[in-house]
């Protein structure tokens, strides 16, 4: 075999061993995210009770393990290395059928999961919990978390608002539900990091700067695997409704790793220059560790566009620059991107995505808010 041959299966060695993940599970958790477990709600925010059944099933079949967020959250807060496989499972809003169907089903397996309540609602229908279902939740297997008093879409001014009266009014609605949530279950020594989900997963930096002041951490509603890079001011979650809840979406999600990136920076996704191409088509900017760049990565790297499709990617060395091909819709936005992994761990080898995942909030070109 000459020099060149041998220097030929070094650089093949090289790629091989460049495209393994150096950040294994314990580096990261996977956060779901529920909403209705039942077959009368509205689909795109509900699960069939079977299919939730099934991922529990699952999740316990395939070894993997169940920690409350908040504990998630102190780990990740200390950089302590968390348990191969740690998941954690949460529910937005105050729907009955998280007690009646999902709440049996995690507590015969004494699984904790985090109920983000949005406290205005609670009681008002029979579709809603009551203060005593919540705490027959509370003192078994749930704990509950901030999800507003009123569940409004927090980022917006009303009319005639000033910033600093805006920040009153959102503070205000923070604290009114974390009163509530005291005064009910008896949780005033719930210490900081408390825990608080954005309604409609909507944040901007003078949203997440109030979070912050008030001492929680914040989980949105884009996805992606929640790291120790990872701001935990926007912590991401899998949303788990509707065309998300099929067993290839559930098996997919549990096999992602945190991308890695030189830095994990907090975007305002806010819009706010209508007509302009960087803000009609916003660029995001991916820098990967030189550790983990290699050109195999930059081959198979793909970013998708909420309603649109693929994004373009420019490189500039070891930086991707990914912006959508055309103006992004009013309303709210994503571009996921993902590449392909291979991790060693515990001796077994695994495939898996890198997952990254960035919101945009598009208003109407007259600066007039979207309708849900």
């Amino acid at each position: 075999m000459n020099g060149l041959e041998l220097l030929k299966i070094y650089q093949w060695i090289f790629l091989v061993i460049a495209s393994i993940s150096h950040a294994n599970a314990a580096d990261h958790a996977i956060i779901l995210q529920y909403h209705h477990v039942s077959d009368t709600t509205p689909k795109i925010t509900s699960i069939s009770p079977d299919q939730f059944k099934w991922h529990l099933d699952y999740l316990e079949q395939h070894g993997f393990i169940i920690w409350p967020l908040s504990k998630i959250v102190k780990f990740l807060n200390e950089d302590q290395p968390l348990p191969d496989n740690c998941v954690a499972i949460t529910f937005d809003d105050a729907y009955r059928s998280i007690y009646t169907t999902a709440f049996p089903l995690l507590k015969k397996r004494n699984w904790p999961f985090t109920l983000f309540l949005n406290t205005d609602a609670v009681g008002k229908r029979k579709s809603s919990l009551s203060w005593d279902e919540i705490r027959e939740m509370s003192s078994s297997v749930a704990e509950i978390g901030n999800h507003s008093h009123t569940h409004a879409h927090l980022i917006r001014y009303q009319k005639n608002e000033s910033a600093e009266q805006w920040k009153k009014r959102v503070i205000g609605d923070i604290q009114t539900a974390q009163k509530l949530i005291d005064q009910h279950l008896s949780n005033e020594d719930n210490l900081p990091p408390r825990l608080f989900a954005y309604p409609y997963g909507e944040y901007s930096l003078p949203l997440i700067q109030i979070i912050t002041e008030l001492g929680y951490a914040a989980v949105g509603q884009h996805s992606g695997p929640a790291a120790f890079t990872t701001p935990q001011e926007i912590l991401p979650r899998f949303p788990m409704g509707g065309v998300y809840t099929t067993k290839k979406q559930l098996i997919e999600k549990l096999k992602t790793y945190p991308f890695p990136l030189a830095t994990v920076d907090i975007i305002e996704p806010i819009l706010k220059k209508p007509n302009v191409p960087e803000y009609d088509r916003p660029i995001l900017q991916l820098s990967i560790k030189p550790a983990h760049w290699n050109k195999r990565l930059k081959k198979q790297l793909q970013c998708y566009v909420s309603g649109q499709g693929k994004a373009l990617i420019h490189w500039q060395k070891q930086t991707a620059y990914v912006q959508a091909q055309k103006k992004l819709n009013v309303g709210r936005s994503r571009y996921n991107c993902t590449a392909p992994v291979t991790n060693i761990s515990n001796g077994e080898t695994r495939h898996g995505f890198y997952w990254y995942s960035q919101l945009w909030i598009k208003r109407h070109d007259n600066g007039l808010w979207y309708k849900e």
